[in-house]
């Protein structure tokens, strides 16, 4: 194995499904780029056949890193980092499938294009059930404005990151952020470049053991947290403090001063992202459904006569009939 190599590859592991192991390890062994390390985390699998699956690897690429127990997926991922010295840092999920050229593409755009910090691909889902969360986009501005407001649309195994810029904003998986710790360290590169391929570079497999299976309404709880972390520390808590993510989440009900106070939100959001070169009418496509959702949220006839007349209804260009009918649904309630 190189001293530094161009790629880490950090794969968890947990008690995955056999034959699923071993389809995701050989899927990066078997890659046409030579010049990475792959780092995988027994994190303290009980299963015997995946220990001794682990303990059988050869490749010199492969390090297997052995923890007595189970530390969680986010320390598990930080450690990995932490003990590689690629240049560039993959993720790799321990039931996914990499497609043989994911490292060499991945690589190739970061190298050839200095100022993306993170480079992704588009996802084929293996599964007979529906499953719509990762996004295709056709810029990077669409993409940068979904990560910062909308959640996470990409899929972890066909992430590749500089080392260097994670290294020098100090950033990780963080585990209170558990299941959605992957986007949360996602949105925090939402401004140093991100791009998606628009070439399938990760299969990722959907099934009744996964976490987003099992445990689907926690991660949507973590996702939320997550979102308005990345809004708050943006656009800072003053001008979106966690109240406001509650009434725009429908957790409670909006207040005259929540209605002035998102009007600010949304100024600052205008300006701020404006300084960034976005146009104001991409990032109204992006606030706007935080706009319908405190229309939605807001009872009572004086509150909904607020929205009826803010500045919010020029901004957005709403309807006067869809303005009339949640004054009318909403305001009498």
């Amino acid at each position: 194995m190189k001293e530094m190599p161009a790629v880490s590859v950090i794969m968890p592991v947990y008690n995955t499904k056999i034959e699923f192991l071993k389809e995701a390890v050989q899927s990066i062994i078997h890659q046409n780029f030579d010049d990475f390390e792959l780092a995988i985390v027994d994190n303290g699998s009980s299963d015997k056949d995946v220990r001794e699956f682990l303990n059988s690897q050869k490749d010199q690429r492969v390090q297997v890193l052995t923890l007595s127990q189970n530390i969680g997926p986010a320390k598990a991922r930080n450690y990995a980092i932490k003990n590689s010295n690629g240049k560039h840092i993959a993720f790799m999920d321990s039931d996914d499938v990499a497609l043989p050229s994911r490292l060499k593409e991945e690589f190739e755009y970061l190298e050839y294009h200095p100022a993306t910090a993170l480079v992704c691909s588009r996802t084929k889902v293996l599964s007979k059930e529906p499953f719509d969360q990762f996004k295709n986009f056709s810029s990077d501005r669409d993409l940068e404005l979904y990560l910062l407001f909308c959640g996470n649309p990409v899929c972890t195994s066909s992430v590749m990151i500089r080392r260097e810029v994670l290294e020098r904003k100090n950033l990780c998986f963080e585990p209170e952020f558990q299941m959605a710790e992957d986007y949360r360290l996602w949105s925090q590169f939402v401004f140093d470049g991100v791009h998606q391929l628009d070439d399938v570079l990760c299969l990722y497999r959907y099934h009744s053991s996964g976490v987003s299976h099992l445990y689907a309404k926690k991660q949507a709880e973590a996702f939320f947290r997550a979102r308005m972390a990345i809004l708050s520390e943006v656009f800072g808590e003053q001008v979106f403090p966690n109240s406001l993510w509650s009434v725009i989440s429908g957790q409670q009900q909006a207040s005259s001063d929540d209605i002035k106070q998102f009007i600010c939100f949304a100024e600052h959001a205008f300006t701020l992202l404006a300084e960034r070169g976005y146009a104001r009418g991409e990032i109204s496509s992006y606030l706007l459904p935080m706009v319908r959702n405190l229309f939605y949220h807001t009872k009572g006839f004086r509150t909904q006569l607020n929205l009826f007349n803010s500045p919010l209804t020029k901004y957005f260009n709403l309807p006067l009939s869809w303005r009339l009918f949640c004054l009318i649904t909403r305001g009498v309630l």
